[in-house]
């Protein structure tokens, strides 16, 4: 049985993030999804690039995938955090010990959420003040793994993001061979 993905959006979500750590997980073999966290299927990111996602939060709010990835952008993050719902579906997963991968801003919706108070965490540079009292926060790598924690720092470091997901997912022999198909080498 292929393992699962549950790409999270929002109006504002970075389009990078989102489609680089998404085409990366397909490539890999993940049954990954689009999920729409807004009430519409059509969501409009940071960059005004429309994604058609593949459900609405809500249609899959009882199902646990292996990881959930939470992508950067505002106001995507910040829908992210004023939204019960979404909080409610990572903490489900975090806490059932499955993979929560966040990228850029996002971290900053776990802080909201309280999920992964004091694991190690990455996130955009900018924004290390405004997580650094609940995360033990390290900009110096871009892509950093904390037990069932995945974080990392932005649209240039997406794709190591994506291979990370992928490696731990799979294997490393699996993120090689997407990364080598993608010329990331």
């Amino acid at each position: 049985m292929a393992k699962t993905a549950a790409l999270l959006i929002a109006t504002g979500s970075e389009e990078a993030e989102a489609v680089n750590t998404f085409d990366i997980l397909i490539r890999g073999g993940i049954d990954a999804k689009v999920v729409s966290t807004i009430d519409s299927l059509t969501v409009e990111c940071s960059r005004k690039i429309k994604i058609v996602a593949d459900v609405f939060l809500k249609d899959v709010a009882d199902h646990l995938y292996d990881v959930v990835i939470l992508p950067g952008g505002m106001p995507g993050v910040e829908h992210f955090m004023n939204n019960d719902k979404v909080g409610t579906f990572v903490k489900n997963h975090f806490q059932a010990e499955k993979l929560v991968a966040a990228i850029c801003a996002a971290p900053m919706a776990l802080k909201k959420h309280n999920i992964a108070h004091g694991f190690k965490a990455t996130a955009y540079p900018s924004i290390g003040e405004e997580v650094s009292d609940f995360f033990k926060f390290d900009k110096t790598h871009k892509v950093l793994v904390d037990k069932n924690l995945i974080t990392s720092q932005g649209p240039g470091t997406s794709f190591d993001f994506g291979l990370k997901i992928l490696e731990i997912m799979v294997n490393k022999d699996k993120a090689d061979q997407v990364a080598a198909g993608m010329l990331l080498n």
